[in-house]
């Protein structure tokens, strides 16, 4: 008998909403694409809630679509949600498949066409109050066979049920959980407390600066190689999804903020990204991704450096990340050299304090937030373009050399000039004189 994996990328889209459908590539391509990939739905017991769902075949062939309904649950901290068909038994108090009811069992969808479906959601009145999900998937009814292993193809479009009632909406911030790492090559400062430097670079011989980049030459470590991460555990201990969102602050030893520092998305009501903006923290869960009840997440994001924003060659505004030795250098390390500059580095540390403010809209009106602020330490290499002197000796040596080479040519030329025209004048007078003695 067969063995059958099932590949879902539906996660995908339940960690990033801003992807406009959810699809599946595997060894024979479903090429089908579903929208809206997300129903976010509300009602009471023993109401009926019908949606439309619309198939895309991206392909030249005809496609037959079977499909089904499934449950799904958080089983881990990163948001990856665990599918189960209904024949598998699964059951806890979130469970919506059996509530789920297709109109039909498959699809024919034309080349380069579109399909719609509908399905509907029978809310029982022994419905429990809070948070149910489920899916409506879709899998090609061809299948690969004559071997030993099947590969099921799927897509789907989940759905996020809520109850009303009873609702309980709690979140629990970890803060002894969180945790700082460095992640730039050279430095460690993981929990915001251990510092591990590699040895100091050294200044950049004259003969680099003169003929290569600001950036050192892979003998030595990059200095443009630099990123901190923030992990941030959360907790949903109530019985409905939520949605936090929050800022990472990073404060100075002066308790300054450090600005421009961070890249913050406006998305719209399905989660996609319309627009960015720079801001002066780093988001938390910008994307809106939602933690399902009783689950357990961990939203992280990385400190690139220091945003410069800037205008590309075809008018076009762009972003680039300055490290905190680009920074202190005061350009990027990517710019070349001039030829009477070299860079100094030094090691150094310093602490920042990570300003963590996370919370989320309750169903009341009322919010609720946490705070934490953990120090850590960040480690890079302090640069500095500073006078090359013996760029300048190599480069201005030769040019007075010259220049006094030409320097005595020309003087030597006039004299001899000079002598020349005494010698002419004499050699004029002793002829006149010879002339006149006749």
């Amino acid at each position: 008998m067969s063995r059958i994996y099932s590949f879902v990328l539906i996660f995908l889209v339940f960690l990033f909403p801003n992807t406009s459908f959810a699809e599946v590539q595997t060894a024979n391509d479903i090429d089908i694409s579903v929208s809206p990939f997300r129903f976010e739905l509300s009602g009471d017991s023993g109401d009926v809630i019908e949606r439309e769902i619309t198939l895309f075949n991206n392909t030249d062939q005809t496609r037959v679509i079977l499909l089904s309904r499934e449950d799904f649950l958080s089983n881990n901290t990163t948001g990856v949600p665990q599918f189960y068909a209904q024949w598998q038994g699964w059951f806890n108090g979130y469970k919506l498949s059996d509530w789920i009811t297709l109109m039909q069992s498959s699809l024919t969808v034309a080349p380069h066409s579109t399909q719609k479906m509908q399905f509907r959601v029978t809310i029982p009145n022994s419905a429990t109050p809070g948070g149910h999900y489920g899916a409506v998937m879709f899998k090609n009814q061809d299948s690969a066979t004559g071997s030993q292993i099947q590969f099921e193809k799927k897509i789907a479009s989940i759905i996020l049920l809520t109850v009303s009632w009873a609702i309980s909406e709690n979140l629990a911030l970890n803060s002894s959980g969180i945790t700082i790492n460095q992640i730039s090559s050279g430095s460690n400062a993981g929990g915001g407390t251990s510092f591990n430097p590699n040895s100091v670079i050294d200044t950049i011989p004259w003969y680099q600066s003169l003929f290569g980049t600001l950036q050192n030459d892979g003998t030595q470590k990059p200095l443009n190689d630099f990123g901190v991460n923030f992990q941030i555990p959360i907790k949903n201990t109530g019985n409905v999804h939520i949605r936090p969102n929050g800022k990472i602050t990073l404060l100075d030893e002066t308790w300054v903020p450090l600005k421009a520092i961070g890249r913050e998305s406006i998305v719209d009501e399905n989660g996609v990204v319309i627009s960015e903006s720079t801001v002066d923290y780093i988001p938390l869960n910008n994307q809106q991704s939602a933690i399902l009840p009783n689950s357990d997440r961990i939203f992280e994001n990385t400190w690139q450096g220091f945003i410069e924003e800037y205008t590309d060659r075809y008018g076009k505004k762009q972003y680039r990340y300055l490290t905190p030795s680009e920074k202190s250098a005061g350009r990027s390390l990517n710019e070349r050299l001039f030829p009477w500059e070299k860079l100094e580095t030094k090691k150094v540390q310093k602490q920042l304090t990570a300003q963590i403010d996370v919370g989320y809209d309750k169903q009341d009106g009322t919010k609720q937030e946490f705070h934490a602020a953990p120090k850590f330490l960040v480690v890079y290499d302090e640069a500095k373009v500073v006078i090359n002197y013996w760029s300048l000796a190599l480069i201005f040596i030769p040019i007075v050399v010259l220049l006094w080479i030409i320097f005595y040519l020309i003087v030597w030329l006039r004299r001899r000039r000079s002598a020349l025209r005494k010698e002419i004048r004499k050699e004029l007078l002793k002829e006149m004189q010879e002339k006149s003695n006749k």
